[in-house]
């Protein structure tokens, strides 16, 4: 019995890295491990491999040079770099259609939402020789014999139950070869704030006039700078290959009345989960993308073509044409602090700002707690075009001085945005990182109810027109 390794150059379709630097392609490492070759038969038996890739990647696809008949079932495991520790991923069963040497790649897995950069198994068997749900939980690649197993370079033997698979081959590496599996997936989009240029003008993706309520066109603009210019695009979930695009005013990109028609304007609303907000990224060239709905599968598109160049074009959904005003770049657009997305945390109390079990109702009264992370605790602070900034929920409401109140002891809630002074706020700055926070059509400050010794878990939040007991300070802490 033998073991070889491998080192390939994949066919990773690596879409963006850094931003735009360009397509690349993705080392990986295979390790096979076979039986000695029959002496009437030239291939070699192999149980599986395993590989590591330095990159992490959406949507992808994972192919092998298989020969034999019948139906094979195959595990996706991520382990640790020694392969004592692993983790299910997915698993497949498929059928072996031919037997003809190493003629066409056969699909082991596809569509897998997301790999993280690490080390993965991939192991397969004949379904009649499927061992049992405890030996697919083993966590080494089952090599050697039928029934046993190693840990590669430990000397280890024990029994695995992996059962045979003779008429399954992976054609060993010919001469000249590049290619004995190939993994193909784009890189993840970036999540720190972004640019999105339309290739065929140049210009920028705009939210129309700064504006901030609900319903606000997207255009293109010459790039200029300005908040609304700048977007976060963030994963839909930890394993999901669906994004969110989000607008400097704490809404994201929505599909007008989720309409899948062609001209379908696109606006900023906040976000309710539908597929119509959602988005995948797909790569047509060095930092490249078209932008698709999932709602739909049409594009994102400045216009109905390419002739669209002029300031204020409106972005809308389309039919995919190939043509460039579908076509988007990714640039960096980083933001000075204060902006962006923060934990607010009470100086008094230690305490972070939070929405009582993230409830989205409007009239929730926000409340001190002990920081923990969740959504939550995290607010998209946003400079508006007049210098004053909203302070805007996970959930897309803001927070707002209950019934436009200007007086000392006013509660603090959250509610839908809708434009009045009561909901939008001055910072001023009074030590490194930390702010004393005043409503513009108040003056007052943000403040935790009571003294900074009783601002237990759930005290509220008022406006107060002086400082009590350090209540009314808070530090920025900025969440990537």
């Amino acid at each position: 019995m033998g073991k070889e390794r491998v080192t390939i150059i994949g066919t990773l379709l690596v879409a963006l890295v850094g931003y735009a630097q360009g397509q690349t392609n993705n080392i990986v490492t295979v390790d096979t491990v076979r039986e000695n070759p029959n002496p009437a038969d030239v291939k070699d038996k192999v149980r599986g491999f395993w590989f590591t890739t330095t990159n992490a990647f959406d949507n992808v696809t994972i192919k092998a040079k298989l020969r034999g008949t019948g139906s094979i079932q195959v595990l996706l495991q991520q382990t640790t770099p020694d392969l004592t520790l692993a983790k299910t991923i997915t698993t497949a069963t498929l059928t072996l259609k031919t037997t003809t040497y190493f003629r066409e790649w056969v699909s082991l897995f596809e569509n897998i939402p997301h790999l993280a950069a690490g080390t993965y198994v991939v192991r397969f068997w004949a379904v009649p020789n499927k061992p049992s749900d405890s030996s697919i939980a083993v966590d080494y690649v089952p090599v050697i014999t039928p029934n046993q197993a190693t840990r590669p370079g430990s000397g280890v033997a024990s029994q695995a139950g992996v059962g045979s698979a003779d008429t399954i081959y992976l054609d060993p590496l010919p001469s000249n070869s590049l290619y004995l599996f190939e993994v193909k997936g784009d890189l993840p989009v970036p999540v720190t704030p972004v640019s999105i240029i339309a290739k065929h003008s140049g210009k920028c993706l705009d939210v129309s006039g700064g504006a901030i309520g609900q319903g606000t066109l997207l255009q293109q603009y010459q790039c200029n700078g300005l908040p609304q210019q700048r977007f976060w695009i963030t994963r839909v979930g930890t394993s999901s290959s669906e994004y969110k695009i989000i607008s400097f005013n704490g809404q994201v990109l929505d599909v007008r009345d989720g309409s899948s028609a062609n001209g379908a304007p696109i606006q900023t609303w906040s976000f309710l989960g539908g597929s119509n907000q959602k988005w995948r990224f797909v790569a047509t060239g060095p930092g490249e993308f078209k932008v698709r709905s999932v709602s739909s599968s049409k594009l994102l598109a400045v216009g109905s073509g390419p002739s669209y160049t002029s300031n204020t074009a409106l972005v809308q959904l389309w039919d995919d044409t190939g043509l460039d005003n579908q076509r988007f770049q990714l640039v960096a657009n980083p933001e000075a602090f204060p902006a962006g997305v923060v934990r607010m945390v009470s100086k008094a109390s230690k305490r972070c700002l939070d929405i009582p079990s993230g409830n989205i109702a409007d009239g929730v009264l926000p409340q001190v707690w002990d920081c923990n992370g969740n959504p939550q605790q995290r607010f998209w602070l946003t400079k508006t075009i007049s210098g004053d900034y909203l302070i805007m929920t996970d959930n897309g409401k803001v927070l707002d001085v209950r019934g436009m109140g200007t007086t000392s002891g006013t509660p603090i809630q959250q509610w839908l945005y809708w434009g009045g002074t009561n909901q939008r706020w001055y910072l001023t700055a009074t030590g490194t990182n930390e702010y004393i926070i005043k409503g513009l059509g108040s003056g007052l400050m943000l403040h935790v109810l009571g003294f900074s010794a009783l601002a237990f878990n759930g005290t509220p939040l008022q406006i107060l027109d002086s400082s009590w007991f350090g209540n009314e300070t808070w530090t920025l802490q900025y969440v990537k």
